[in-house]
């Protein structure tokens, strides 16, 4: 649910019967049990999701395009959990991007799981090498959520026991 929150009281907006971005992947990758899960709450019964790993990441792929261009892909192997492409088509093994009145910039995320924030992190890291030539994701922006994560602590909120990677961790290619 969506709700606003105000200073006289928080307002229901929003009913969200979506799935978010990002997390829709992240819950793809990671949930063991994800199609009970949807199949009982369809029936109006809660189950609890089961999680392969504590954490998760989430990096937009992004590729170079000129405007009315189809772009086309060849994905790793070693990819075929952890990127999930959208708007677009395989063929032969290629996936084919249509374009809009615009270009092709994002096409679809790029996730990794791990039992620590640092191994999540590394694999970030690793899947990110795997992109096929000319495709980008920015894993740098992990490490500004790293910083914002612990300021958080600083501040008493609690996110994990797990220690927190340094930001070199994240940074490195």
């Amino acid at each position: 649910m969506e709700v606003r929150v105000a200073e006289n009281g928080n307002f229901f907006i929003d009913a969200t019967t979506r799935m978010g971005l990002p997390s829709t992947a992240s819950q793809l990758l990671n949930m063991k049990n994800f199609p009970e899960v949807v199949y009982h709450g369809a029936h109006g019964e809660m189950t609890e999701p089961e999680y392969e790993k504590e954490f998760t990441a989430e990096c937009m792929v992004k590729i170079k395009s000129n405007p009315g261009s189809w772009e086309t892909i060849v994905p790793d192997d070693g990819l075929k959990k952890n990127f999930m492409p959208y708007d677009c088509c395989m063929i032969d093994g290629q996936l084919w991007f249509p374009p809009d009145e615009h270009s092709i910039d994002e096409l679809g995320w790029l996730v990794a799981s791990g039992d620590t924030p640092t191994e999540c992190a590394e694999e970030m890291n690793r899947l990110a090498d795997l992109l096929p030539d000319g495709c980008d994701a920015s894993v740098e922006g992990l490490a500004d959520i790293v910083r914002e994560i612990e300021e958080a602590e600083e501040q008493g909120i609690k996110f994990t026991d797990q220690e927190m990677p340094e930001p070199s961790v994240v940074l490195e290619s």
